[in-house]
């Protein structure tokens, strides 16, 4: 199996309690959630967030980030009489999302006599 994170078994990693996504909602640990299905380019996915994960001393850590988050995919292609609602079923299929952390930092390079 294909390993996303490059030199694992040399980094520490620390769980995290809660994350803020996209839209600010807060999320832990067994919460459901829509995200971008990794594996199929422009579809969405519904699955449990089982943890997630930062790795120590990474520029996500220093920031209070999430670097990874493990997820496990939901079925949602039953129907429930009940609730006239989508069943939500959990699979036995993993997915590791990255979060990309990245700094814009704005410098006025022609007060500064920037060369480049």
């Amino acid at each position: 199996m294909h390993n996303p994170i490059r030199n694992a078994e040399s980094l520490q990693f620390k769980t995290c309690r809660e994350l803020y996504l996209q839209n600010g909602d807060r999320c832990e640990p067994g919460q459901f959630i829509i995200s971008k299905d990794p594996g199929h380019l422009g579809t969405t996915l519904v699955a449990r967030v089982e943890e997630i994960l930062q790795i120590k001393g990474s520029v996500a850590d220093l920031t209070d980030m999430p670097d990874h988050i493990l997820l496990q995919v939901a079925d949602v292609s039953q129907f429930s009489q009940t609730y006239h609602m989508p069943r939500i079923t959990l699979t036995n299929q993993w997915g590791l999302v990255s979060f990309k952390v990245c700094a814009i930092l704005w410098h006025p390079c022609m007060r500064a006599d920037c060369l480049s």
